[in-house]
């Protein structure tokens, strides 16, 4: 028991610290970015109508895999339907695998290169692309009082989470409904230089599957 209370506390300690860091960053680059002149954003429409907004004309050279998929970021604009079929009840110290998503959201983009690892995706390498983040979304109940979801691992079906560098998910309280959000990220390839769609989720993964438990 001794040893679970510490990995529970270490879990929810390491996502309160980097989401920290990670919101500290995010605030940072507002700052930043507010400013520069509105008129630096740059919309494109691509050739299937969808329109995108770069926020710079920079080329981000990847020339490795690890590199591409741990610059990710969580956190932009997101319109939360809280509709879910997640109901429960989730009992304490019981293990649930919950498979799909409820939302998706698609955010910050740019134009990106890569080295000769992108060939394994059927991809040319130092060809500009138009890639963002893809955050995967999972709206839960309330748990009972005092109780907590955490992860469980291997998540080897999620993308990843601020909290730790391996595939996992993150979770966040919303007040307004009241839910919890269960929230996983993943790098997105949506065009190549022509504007064209490509449609890559990196890590690729067949179905999302959420593992987890309750604990007091």
């Amino acid at each position: 028991m001794v040893y679970r209370n510490r990995i529970q506390m270490s879990y929810v300690l390491k996502r309160k610290r980097n989401r920290a860091l990670e919101i500290l960053s995010a605030l940072l680059i507002l700052v930043i970015s507010q400013a520069c002149n509105k008129d630096d954003d740059l919309p494109l429409v691509m050739t299937d109508g969808n329109r995108i907004t770069l926020s710079s004309d920079e080329i981000v050279y990847y020339g490795n895999e690890s590199d591409f998929l741990h610059s990710y970021t969580s956190l932009f604009p997101c319109k939360y339907s809280f509709i879910s079929n997640n109901r429960g009840p989730y009992l304490q110290e019981e293990s649930y695998s919950i498979e799909g998503y409820d939302d998706r959201f698609i955010g910050h983009w740019e134009k990106a290169k890569f080295g000769d690892w992108i060939k394994k995706y059927g991809l040319e390498p130092n060809k500009v692309f138009y890639c963002a983040t893809i955050k995967y979304v999972s709206y839960m109940p309330i748990p009972l009082s005092g109780e907590d979801y955490i992860p469980v691992m291997p998540l080897n079906n999620m993308g990843y989470s601020p909290w730790t560098s391996n595939r996992s998910f993150d979770i966040d309280y919303n007040n307004q409904y009241p839910k919890y959000v269960f929230y996983t990220c993943f790098r997105y390839i949506g065009y190549n230089d022509k504007l064209a769609g490509v449609y890559i989720d990196l890590p690729l993964t067949n179905k999302l599957i959420w593992n987890f438990t309750v604990k007091k």
